[in-house]
Protein backbone atom coordinates (compact mmCIF):
# COMPACT_ATOMS: atom_id res chain seq x y z
CA UNK A 1 0.00 0.00 0.00
CA UNK A 2 1.15 3.63 -0.82
CA UNK A 3 1.19 5.92 1.76
CA UNK A 4 0.21 9.38 2.30
CA UNK A 5 3.77 10.07 3.11
CA UNK A 6 5.15 8.40 0.47
CA UNK A 7 3.48 10.33 -1.90
CA UNK A 8 4.31 13.92 -0.62
CA UNK A 9 7.92 12.42 -0.15
CA UNK A 10 8.19 11.93 -3.72
CA UNK A 11 6.22 15.00 -4.84
CA UNK A 12 8.81 17.08 -2.80
CA UNK A 13 11.69 15.39 -4.62
CA UNK A 14 10.14 15.73 -7.88
CA UNK A 15 10.69 19.48 -7.57
CA UNK A 16 6.39 20.27 -8.12
CA UNK A 17 5.57 22.46 -5.62
CA UNK A 18 7.93 25.30 -6.30
CA UNK A 19 7.15 28.27 -3.57
CA UNK A 20 5.69 26.06 -1.07
CA UNK A 21 7.66 26.45 2.36
CA UNK A 22 7.73 24.05 5.20
CA UNK A 23 6.60 20.91 3.57
CA UNK A 24 3.33 19.95 1.26
CA UNK A 25 0.05 20.03 2.63
CA UNK A 26 -2.38 17.15 1.47
CA UNK A 27 -4.18 19.55 0.09
CA UNK A 28 -1.85 21.57 -1.61
CA UNK A 29 -1.87 22.75 -5.40
CA UNK A 30 0.69 20.94 -7.16
CA UNK A 31 1.38 21.34 -10.94
CA UNK A 32 3.59 19.06 -13.26
CA UNK A 33 5.49 19.77 -16.19
CA UNK A 34 6.78 16.89 -18.58
CA UNK A 35 10.31 16.63 -16.42
CA UNK A 36 8.26 16.79 -12.95
CA UNK A 37 5.94 14.19 -14.36
CA UNK A 38 9.61 11.59 -15.78
CA UNK A 39 10.97 12.35 -12.70
CA UNK A 40 8.04 11.12 -10.39
CA UNK A 41 7.28 8.71 -12.58
CA UNK A 42 10.65 7.60 -12.27
CA UNK A 43 10.61 8.10 -8.38
CA UNK A 44 7.78 5.97 -8.13
CA UNK A 45 9.47 2.84 -9.73
CA UNK A 46 12.55 3.27 -8.09
CA UNK A 47 11.18 3.57 -4.58
CA UNK A 48 7.81 1.80 -4.80
CA UNK A 49 8.12 -0.55 -7.52
CA UNK A 50 5.36 0.25 -9.47
CA UNK A 51 6.14 1.52 -13.16
CA UNK A 52 3.98 3.54 -15.10
CA UNK A 53 4.38 4.90 -18.23
CA UNK A 54 3.84 8.57 -18.59
CA UNK A 55 0.89 8.06 -21.36
CA UNK A 56 -0.92 6.51 -18.85
CA UNK A 57 -1.24 9.47 -16.31
CA UNK A 58 -4.28 12.40 -16.86
CA UNK A 59 -1.64 15.22 -15.72
CA UNK A 60 -4.50 17.62 -15.49
CA UNK A 61 -6.22 15.55 -12.81
CA UNK A 62 -3.45 15.49 -10.98
CA UNK A 63 -3.43 18.57 -8.94
CA UNK A 64 -2.25 17.94 -4.96
CA UNK A 65 -1.09 15.27 -3.08
CA UNK A 66 -4.63 13.61 -2.38
CA UNK A 67 -5.31 13.40 -5.79
CA UNK A 68 -1.75 11.53 -6.58
CA UNK A 69 -2.20 9.48 -3.57
CA UNK A 70 -5.76 8.61 -4.38
CA UNK A 71 -4.67 7.57 -8.32
CA UNK A 72 -1.99 5.55 -6.97
CA UNK A 73 -4.25 4.00 -4.83
CA UNK A 74 -6.55 3.25 -7.27
CA UNK A 75 -3.96 1.79 -9.91
CA UNK A 76 -1.99 -0.04 -7.55
CA UNK A 77 -5.74 -2.12 -6.61
CA UNK A 78 -6.56 -2.44 -10.45
CA UNK A 79 -2.79 -3.88 -11.22
CA UNK A 80 -3.49 -6.35 -8.27
CA UNK A 81 -6.99 -7.22 -9.06
CA UNK A 82 -6.24 -7.65 -13.07
CA UNK A 83 -2.97 -9.85 -11.76
CA UNK A 84 -4.71 -11.95 -9.23
CA UNK A 85 -7.34 -12.93 -12.33
CA UNK A 86 -4.81 -13.63 -14.84
CA UNK A 87 -3.21 -16.03 -12.35
CA UNK A 88 -6.37 -17.28 -11.69
CA UNK A 89 -6.87 -16.07 -7.64
CA UNK A 90 -10.43 -16.06 -6.55
CA UNK A 91 -11.24 -12.52 -5.39
CA UNK A 92 -13.52 -11.95 -2.56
Amino acid sequence: MISRDDVRRLLEFSNVHAGVVGGLADDAEIHFDSMSLVWFLSSVERELGLSIEAEEVDIGSLTSPNRVHEWLTRLTQARATSSAVTRGVALE
